[in-house]
Order: structure tokens, then C-alpha cells, then sequence
């Protein structure tokens, strides 16, 4: 018996593994509204409005992830799709007051105390995103 709970708990550990590296915790998907907020706050940082669906999106989202790593809590994004099928009107406000139209994904804003400075329309590289926080004074 004390054979078979060992095992257990060893393939427990296995299965779950262990990592002493802390998890961000930021929540970098936002809503329409948690978008909205961000400006109305004047938060500084940059925004990826992408799609599920898009190609150009899907082959950016690792060069935008790692980047995220590398620069927390000031890469965020915004699933164009989700927010038009879950808050039409919070979407709706955060175009027409905001950010303007967003014609294509990915595009790539950067806020700078709650107002967009730049656009990027289609994918853009790693040095890029560092280039961008670099001039805008983004990093903390």
C-alpha cells in the first residue's frame, strides 16, 4: 500500500511539476471596457488589436507574448472578434472615442498618458516593440 501512494504522489509530481519562477498574474486580454478604463486612467502602454482567426495575428501573437515578458504590464490586447460579439457598445465607444477605426489586425497602438501617439497596421518585430517603448519612454 505504501508502495502504490508513493508512486501516486511522485506521479502527482511529475504530472504538476515544480517551478519556483513566480507567475505574472497580469490579465493582458482586455475587454472593450478594461480598454476604455485604461485610457480614461492615463495609463501608458501598448495595445495589439488582434483576431483568432487572422493569419498575420496568429503568426505575431509569440513575438508580441515574449515581448510581453520582457516588458510587463505594458503589453496588452484586444481580441476585435470577442469584443464585437461580447460589448458592441464598449467597443463601439472605445473606436469612436479612443483609438479611431481599426481597419485591419493586427494593429499596434501606442498610448502614451491615455492617448494614442503611434499605429502600427500588420505585424511588427521584436526590435520594434523594443524600439517603440525605448522613444515613448515606456519601459519602467
Amino acid at each position: 500500500m505504501k508502495k502504490i501512494v508513493i508512486a501516486l504522489l511522485l506521479a502527482m509530481l511529475i504530472l504538476t511539476g515544480c517551478s519556483s519562477k513566480v507567475k505574472d498574474e497580469t490579465n493582458y486580454d482586455l475587454s472593450a471596457s478594461e480598454t476604455i478604463a485604461k485610457f480614461e486612467n492615463g495609463d501608458s502602454f501598448l495595445l495589439n488589436f488582434t483576431s483568432a482567426t487572422c493569419p498575420a495575428c496568429i503568426e505575431f501573437n509569440p513575438v508580441y507574448s515574449e515581448a510581453r515578458k520582457e516588458f510587463v504590464g505594458l503589453l496588452f490586447e484586444i481580441d476585435y472578434q470577442k469584443a464585437n460579439a461580447n460589448d458592441v457598445e464598449g467597443l463601439k465607444k472605445l473606436l469612436n472615442e479612443y483609438t479611431g477605426v481599426i481597419n485591419a489586425t493586427p494593429t499596434i497602438l501606442v498610448i502614451t498618458n491615455g492617448k494614442v501617439q503611434q499605429g502600427f497596421v500588420g505585424a511588427i518585430s521584436y526590435a520594434d516593440i523594443e524600439n517603440v517603448i525605448k522613444n515613448y519612454g515606456l519601459n519602467k
